[in-house]
């Protein structure tokens, strides 16, 4: 026998007295159904009928993602990103520069971003700006990043020695992220051993069972490296979560480009954005 489900994924009041609704219809074969009209629902609220005043199915293309922009800020990020050109801008400056780039790129309402910064200091890893969608507030975090310290790999991805100990973005993403987790890391040198060896096979199991709310792909992650050769750990993370790597990069405006293609990158790997329904509501007996 034919059969749909439906599923409510989130509503929201503060349109009151207009309620909107992200919602999730599923076939008996559990695909998802998109092309249904307002015809096709029957709403009632406390038992009440109310009428559909929207129905919207965002097209294929139009995505959510939940990005983390993971900056190195150990003390070489102040050296000159290209040490043939004495006018060349420092590496913390081209990356806070792309940084800016990327928020500025972010596709409005289907987006949340994080920045985080990781040395081999204490903390060794740090929450800039947690998930959020105000752009302004991103741009401020961005241009606040200030260097300290070496390289630590194990806390920028998993946590570091403090204790209890600061989640890496792989972790934080873990409890906070919405949607498609995509993790751009960027930094200027290999990981210190004297933080003991990098756990890359911990690191990439963890992005590949990355479970959030909107999306359970697991996390991508694409890898930048400034002024050096990609590390071959870095090569295989990138590889094995189907992101992409560039390195030796010693130009700003390249780091520029490969950020804009890898948000374009981003954008295609991102989660379906659910479809929305609203109605208008009122008090009957008391109730919403």
């Amino acid at each position: 026998a034919y059969s749909q489900s439906i599923k409510i994924l989130n509503t929201n009041a503060s349109g009151y007295p207009t309620i909107k609704a992200e919602i999730s219809i599923l076939d008996q074969s559990g695909k998802e159904i998109r092309d249904l009209n307002y015809s096709d629902f029957l709403l009632k609220e406390n038992g009440i009928t109310r009428t559909v005043l929207e129905h919207n199915c965002p097209a294929p293309n139009e995505t959510r993602i939940s990005t983390i922009l993971l900056i190195d800020h150990s003390n070489t990020m102040n050296d000159q990103i290209n040490p043939y050109d004495s006018k060349s801008p420092s590496r913390i400056t081209v990356a806070k520069q792309a940084a800016v780039q990327w928020i500025r790129g972010l596709p409005t309402g289907r987006f949340e971003c994080a920045i985080m910064q990781f040395s081999g200091g204490t903390p060794a890893v740090e929450i800039v700006q947690p998930f959020t969608t105000d752009t302004s507030k991103l741009l401020v975090a961005a241009n606040n990043i200030q260097v300290v310290g070496g390289t630590d790999y194990n806390a920028a991805f998993l946590h570091d020695k403090c204790s209890p100990p600061n989640p890496g973005a792989l972790e934080y993403a873990e409890k906070n992220a919405k949607y498609k987790v995509v993790i751009v890391f960027l930094t200027d040198g290999e990981h210190d051993p004297n933080n003991g060896p990098f756990r890359r096979s911990e690191v990439i199991a963890k992005a590949l069972s990355l479970k959030v709310p909107g999306d359970s792909s697991g996390a991508t992650i694409f890898c930048l490296t400034l002024g050096l050769p990609v590390p071959l750990d870095l090569q295989w993370i990138a590889d094995s979560t189907g992101g992409k790597y560039y390195g030796n990069l010693t130009d700003a405006n390249v780091v520029e480009n490969n950020y804009a293609d890898i948000l374009e990158n981003a954008k295609s790997k991102g989660s379906l954005a659910p479809c929305t329904l609203s109605w208008m509501t009122d008090c009957s007996g008391g109730n919403a």
